[in-house]
C-alpha cells in the first residue's frame, strides 16, 4: 500500500508531466503559427510581385502596340505618298502623250 506522501508525489509528477506536454504543445502551435504567418507573408509578397510584373508587362505591351501602330501608320502614309506620286507621274505621262499626239496631229 502506498503512503499518502508517495501518492502525492506521483500526482505531482503526473501534473508536471502534463503541464510540460501542454507547454510543449503550446510552443509547437506558436511555432506553426509563426511559420504559417511567414509563409502567408511570403505568398502575399510573391503575389504582389507577380501583380507588379503583370502590370509592367501590360504597360510594355501597350507601349509596344502603340509604337507598332505608329510605325504602321507612318509606313502606310509613306506608301500612300509614293503611290500618289507614282500615280501623278503616270497621269502626267499620259497627259504628255496626249499633248504630243495633238501637236503631231496639228503639225501633220
Amino acid at each position: 500500500q502506498q503512503t499518502h506522501a508517495e501518492q502525492q508525489q506521483q500526482q505531482q509528477h503526473a501534473y508536471e508531466e502534463a503541464h510540460q506536454k501542454q507547454q510543449q504543445a503550446h510552443e509547437e502551435a506558436q511555432l506553426l503559427q509563426q511559420q504559417s504567418h511567414a509563409e502567408a507573408n511570403q505568398q502575399m509578397t510573391q503575389m504582389q510581385q507577380q501583380q507588379q510584373q503583370a502590370h509592367v508587362e501590360a504597360h510594355q505591351q501597350m507601349t509596344q502596340n502603340l509604337e507598332e501602330a505608329q510605325q504602321q501608320h507612318a509606313q502606310r502614309w509613306e506608301e500612300e505618298k509614293q503611290q500618289q506620286t507614282q500615280q501623278h507621274s503616270e497621269e502626267r505621262g499620259e497627259l504628255q502623250r496626249k499633248y504630243d499626239a495633238l501637236q503631231q496631229e496639228m503639225e501633220g
